[in-house]
């Protein structure tokens, strides 16, 4: 393996990002931010009843080893520095050098031709370009979704690498920015927001004061 392995948890360079926040920063940069850069976080029904779809999954079975076909191992921390990226991966079936990295879900797919909405894409991408990284050939990857008790698989399209990467650089421009980049504007995204009783994003635009346009003589 050439990859480096960068333990979650560890402090590391602050260019290495979770693959949870890739995740966030798709959904909103300013979460992202939040979360990463200033440590914010909070729970609400949805993540509470996420916790308790993972809770077996987040229990470690041990460690990859190629040499053991074929295997099924739980939460394998792995991390890239080139990449950008460190990542929990709930589930990864082994066989050989092939692995199938599989997300755990509490809800249902998103649609029947699109399971997973662009934040857990990208997530999922993430995880898949970590297993390669580390010489893992992945063919595709797959999402358990509790709600429906079905496993889905999940197609890589060529430039997984590159979105993911995308996506590290804007969280790293923005985490070296002096200020959160600004709230959503009336988005149906934010009442679903694990932060929305911090970020506030409806109050403070009732709260920001009027412009009046100039009239024209």
């Amino acid at each position: 393996m050439t990859a480096a392995h960068v333990e979650v948890g560890d402090p590391g360079p602050p260019r290495v990002i979770p693959a949870r926040i890739v995740n966030e920063h798709a959904y909103c940069p300013r979460l992202a931010y939040l979360m990463w850069v200033d440590g914010a976080n909070a729970d609400n029904a949805a993540t509470i009843e996420g916790k308790h779809v993972h809770r077996r999954v987040d229990q470690p079975s041990g460690n990859l080893a190629p040499e053991q076909r074929p295997q099924t191992v739980r939460s394998v921390d792995l991390g890239d520095e080139e990449l950008g990226v460190v990542a929990r991966i709930d589930l990864v079936d082994v066989d050989g050098q092939q692995a199938i990295p599989v997300e755990f879900k509490r809800g249902a797919p998103w649609t029947a031709n699109t399971p997973l909405r662009r934040p857990e894409q990208l997530q999922l991408y993430a995880q898949v370009c970590l297993l390669r990284r580390h010489g893992y050939d992945v063919p595709h990857a797959a999402v358990w979704f509790n709600q429906t008790r079905q496993r889905v698989r999940i197609d890589i399209p060529d430039d997984a690498d590159d979105q993911v990467r995308g996506a590290v650089t804007e969280i790293q421009t923005n985490a070296a920015a002096a200020a959160a980049p600004a709230r959503l504007v009336d988005d149906p995204k934010c009442p679903h927001c694990v932060l929305v009783g911090l970020c506030l994003p409806d109050e403070h635009m009732r709260a920001s004061p009027i412009r009046m346009q100039p009239t024209r003589g």
